[in-house]
Parts: structure tokens; C-alpha cells; sequence
């Protein structure tokens, strides 16, 4: 049983149609469950309202709609994740990052992204 955690990037490709490797379409497609975390729609929204990325102004209107649309399923940040993120080496700083690679870690999912820092935590990454 094939259970994703999408990286924020690539749930933006993905439902862009763009930048996606063949080997995580693929995944993606044949997985048998695919999680969007809440830290994603937290980290596209504060990129769209801070001007970093008004690419994302779509998306961040339309995020939960765009996540069932594609057959996802919605993943809560819990306690206990945020607990893990903080107790994580600091390898990588990036807060959002931080919450993907402990809900990765604690839900054994097999995590969709291009960051290879990711891999210094053992998570089990493909791209």
C-alpha cells in the first residue's frame, strides 16, 4: 500500500501540470492514498499574501476544492507533529519543510518532493 505526502511544490506542479518527474506522476497516480498537509496550505497562503509568490493567489482561493478535485486527502498538523518538527536536527530551518518531513517521519508516508536536504532525516523521498 503506496501512502503520499505531497511537498508543497510538488502540489502546485501538480495540479499546474508542470515540473513533474515521470517517476512521481507515476507514483502519484498509482498511489493508494495522497495526503496534502495543512502546512502546505498554510505555506501557500502566507507566500501569495506576502507578494513572494503571486502565482499562488488561484490556488489559495480554491485550496480545498483544488485538493479533492484531484482525489487528495486533507492531513491536520497535530501536536505531536509539531513536536517532532521542532525536535528535528536543524539540517534544514524552513518551518513548513520542518512539519512535512515530521508528518512524513510519524505517518510513514513516502514524501513527493525535489529537496534532497529531506533525505538527511531519513524520510523516505522520491522525486
Amino acid at each position: 500500500m503506496i501512502r503520499l505526502l505531497l511537498d508543497t511544490c510538488a502540489f502546485y506542479w501538480w495540479d499546474r501540470g508542470t515540473d513533474i518527474t515521470d517517476e512521481a506522476r507515476h507514483v502519484i497516480e498509482n498511489a493508494n492514498e495522497t495526503f496534502v498537509s495543512a502546512a502546505s496550505a498554510w505555506e501557500i497562503m502566507m507566500k501569495w499574501r506576502s507578494g513572494k509568490q503571486p502565482e499562488f493567489a488561484g490556488l489559495a482561493s480554491t485550496f480545498v476544492k483544488v485538493i479533492e478535485g484531484h482525489g487528495f486527502n486533507q492531513l491536520p498538523i497535530g501536536v505531536e507533529h509539531a513536536l517532532q518538527a521542532a525536535s528535528l536536527p536543524l539540517h534544514h530551518r524552513d518551518p513548513f519543510d520542518r512539519i512535512l518531513i515530521a508528518q512524513s517521519l510519524m505517518e510513514n508516508m513516502l514524501i513527493v518532493t525535489p529537496d534532497v536536504v529531506f533525505d538527511q532525516y531519513g524520510v523516505k523521498r522520491m522525486w
